[in-house]
């Protein structure tokens, strides 16, 4: 009998706290949720029914399952991949349009988008843009780059935002200009876009303090200029037809740019801090962004220059004896992808270290992909650097023949970086996927784990104890991010 009341105790203590909850925190833990996820609590019961649509976060996301139908066709019974994908999409944008319909609440703070689409879809899309703006979306993104870009690319409407604060564009509710009072992050990837538009946004969106944009042919030409406008970020990358970027008397904290413009003027921007340079087809890029970036130098404290195109090798950077390195006195991180044609790469190096007095984290990527390099010819002087911490060297080769080649640059820093405490190292990222892949050939695979452990070995010891060695899967790389 006791045992019976105590069973009877226990299921009259199970209350439902969560359903007690005001309105108010139900829709806050149901914008934690994936879309669908939150979607399927409608069945719970009828307070339940509508809640979801309450959600302040609608992230619209069929990236996981493009990619599953992809590796479907890679690994099972062979299928019509186009169709699935368009079977998907077909149900994706009208799912979108029936949870904007839906949705019940004044303001929103994200709305995103990530899924294969294009300008034939350009007339849902007006409307989920409207509907954001309408909303007070404080966080806008529009990523139409899963399989890449999807020609014809979707394009943004250039009178949209104008017209909607203009009234021209019949809207219910509060005015729609209430969206670029709150507009806080505008993301576009594969959008064709022009810089008008964009000009428009940073002029009209008072807290707007991050743009990125990626893979827009129709960005030619960009003003970031007046004391007015709010960005502190901004990202441009892969726009392929850019001529200018002009960034004037702005609050500017960061700027992230790839691409072959080398039309870039900063000036009067007293907060820039970070900034990163890549410019796939520029041979002498490092003098480039060193020119561009004069009178801003000084002051910065995370540098980037990277080369990341093809690799040819009419188009790799050389080294230049009498090129004069700035001084870069509140540099604290530099990341580096120096590729030498001369096998002159600890020349580079000990300029950039000559130039950089108070580093602290040095990230070095290195390519194994140029067969003719097998050896440094050309040694650097003594260098001696006295606040270097922390150095990361991202895609070590540890199987093709530049091994050696590596494992003098990490010599050379061993030497030089007198306060160095940590050496991370990032395996080739090739190296593991092959890790992965079902080994066709034994033989072979146990001949270049040898080689690896080989290099590895060989690295470890020339690591003096009173450094900390470090090894990350090419998964869990980050760059400046795991350097402290």
């Amino acid at each position: 009998m006791r045992k019976r009341k105590k069973n009877n105790d226990i299921g009259n203590n199970l209350v439902d706290r969560i359903s007690v909850l005001p309105d108010e925190i139900l829709a806050s833990i149901l914008s934690l949720l994936p879309l669908k996820e939150a979607q399927a609590t409608s069945v719970l019961s009828r307070r339940w029914r509508h809640m979801w649509a309450s959600t302040v976060t609608l992230n619209f996301d069929s990236a996981p399952t493009m990619w599953s139908f992809v590796h479907g066709s890679i690994s099972s019974k062979p299928y019509n991949l186009k169709s699935k994908v368009e079977g998907e999409i077909s149900r994706f944008v009208p799912w979108i349009n029936s949870v904007v319909k839906q949705h019940n609440v004044p303001c929103i703070e994200l709305f995103r988008v990530r899924s294969p689409l294009n300008q034939e879809f350009a007339g849902s899309i007006d409307k989920w843009i409207q509907f954001a703006m309408e909303k007070g979306v404080q966080t806008l993104e529009l990523d139409f780059s899963v399989f890449g870009c999807v020609p014809p690319m979707y394009t943004f409407p250039h009178d949209l935002i104008k017209h909607l604060c203009d009234g021209h564009i019949p809207i219910q509710g509060p005015c729609a200009c209430i969206g670029l009072n709150s507009l806080k992050v505008l993301n576009f990837h594969c959008v064709n876009i022009a810089g008008e538009v964009l000009e428009y946004y940073l002029s009209n969106c008072p807290v707007l303090e991050r743009l990125l944009v990626r893979d827009s042919p129709s960005l030619s030409n960009l003003r970031v200029v007046g004391s007015s406008v709010a960005l502190k970020y901004l990202l441009i990358e892969y726009c392929r037809n850019i001529k200018s970027i002009e960034i004037c008397d702005t609050n500017l904290v960061s700027f992230i740019y790839d691409g072959d413009c080398r039309n870039l003027l900063l000036r009067n921007v007293p907060l820039l801090v970070e900034v990163s340079v890549s410019m796939p087809s520029c041979k002498d890029c490092i003098e480039v962004a060193f020119t561009q970036l004069s009178c801003r130098l000084s002051q910065l404290k995370i540098l980037k220059l990277n080369h990341l195109g093809r690799y040819k090798r009419d188009r790799v950077p050389q080294y230049k004896k009498d090129l004069l390195f700035p001084v870069l006195a509140s540099l604290k991180h530099l990341e580096l992808c120096l590729y030498t044609e001369d096998d002159c790469i600890l020349l580079q190096l000990t300029s950039f270290l000559k130039a950089t007095p108070n580093l602290e984290g040095l990230a070095l990527v290195l390519n194994p992909a140029f067969p003719w390099i097998r050896e440094i010819k050309y040694k650097a002087a003594k260098c001696s650097h006295q606040h270097l911490q922390v150095v990361q060297l991202v895609a070590y080769d540890v199987v093709h023949g530049s091994s050696a080649y590596h494992l003098e640059v990490v010599k050379y820093l061993i030497k030089s970086a007198v306060e160095l405490k940590k050496i991370l190292i990032t395996p080739n990222a090739d190296d593991e996927e092959k890790k992965d892949r079902v080994k066709k050939d034994i033989e072979e695979e146990v001949k270049k784990q040898k080689a690896r452990n080989h290099s590895r070995n060989q690295l470890i010891e020339g690591v003096p104890l009173t450094i900390a060695f470090v090894e990350y899967n090419y998964e869990t790389k980050s760059k400046f991010a795991c350097l402290y």
